[in-house]
């Protein structure tokens, strides 16, 4: 998602390496290779060398024209968009939802973080600011650099780990517990584990509203007997 969001700014070939066949457009290696020989002897743009065409098949050539002319609209439509709006977009635009559903086992726990992707991405009004934002995070990670700021984990990366003060956020029911589980005992262990890390403070949080839908507070916020 990331991935498109860049190309929705301006040519970048390691983020088209990325997308061009997610969803599938039947465009595999063979078609790649021949791409990236096509953009290092014409001398031309991302965008321009798929819509001309001219690659080993028939349905290569479909597909490129059909991916040139999606990448053209959305860098018209995603113009002046936050970035929030900017990933709604592109999920739309390439159904990329519907792509997921189809063909990952996993769909609905990857369509779930992509929502909390758009909701995190909405606080940056600039789409370029928010894939800055991102890049930075993601090369101070390359980089072993330690950042004096909140380490954001799962719970199960939490595991074994301890800190002074541990926040716990999203303690709902439908989240924790998840809608989707049929082993309670198993949420409530997870729950275990995710308070566990704390050593001196343990903050516990919930919301009553995500994605527009409205929800309540884990029963497991009544077992922990926590000060209010």
């Amino acid at each position: 998602m990331l991935c498109y969001l860049k190309l929705a700014l301006k040519d970048d070939m390691d983020a088209f390496k990325r997308i061009y066949n997610r969803p599938n457009r039947f465009l595999g290696k063979a078609f790649f290779e021949d791409f990236e020989g096509k953009m290092l002897r014409g001398n031309r743009g991302l965008l321009d060398t798929l819509a001309r065409g001219g690659f080993p098949r028939s349905y290569m050539n479909q597909s490129a024209s059909g991916l040139a002319a999606q990448l053209m609209i959305l860098r018209k439509s995603i113009v002046g968009l936050g970035a929030g709006k900017g990933i709604e977009l592109i999920r739309k635009m390439v159904d990329y939802d519907g792509w997921l559903k189809k063909n990952d086992l996993d769909a609905q726990n990857r369509i779930e973080i992509l929502n909390e992707l758009e909701t995190s991405a909405s606080d940056f009004t600039e789409i370029k600011e928010y894939l800055d934002f991102v890049d930075l995070i993601v090369q101070g990670q390359k980089k072993g650099e330690e950042f004096d700021a909140v380490r954001l984990m799962t719970i199960h990366r939490s595991k074994g780990l301890e800190s002074p003060v541990v926040f716990v956020t999203g303690v709902s029911e439908g989240v924790l517990p998840h809608a989707r589980s049929e082993d309670t005992d198993e949420e409530r262990r997870l729950c275990y584990v995710a308070v566990t890390p704390a050593v001196d403070r343990l903050y516990v949080s919930y919301f009553l509203t995500r994605f527009k839908k409205s929800l309540s507070p884990s029963p497991y916020l009544t077992e922990m007997a926590l000060e209010h």
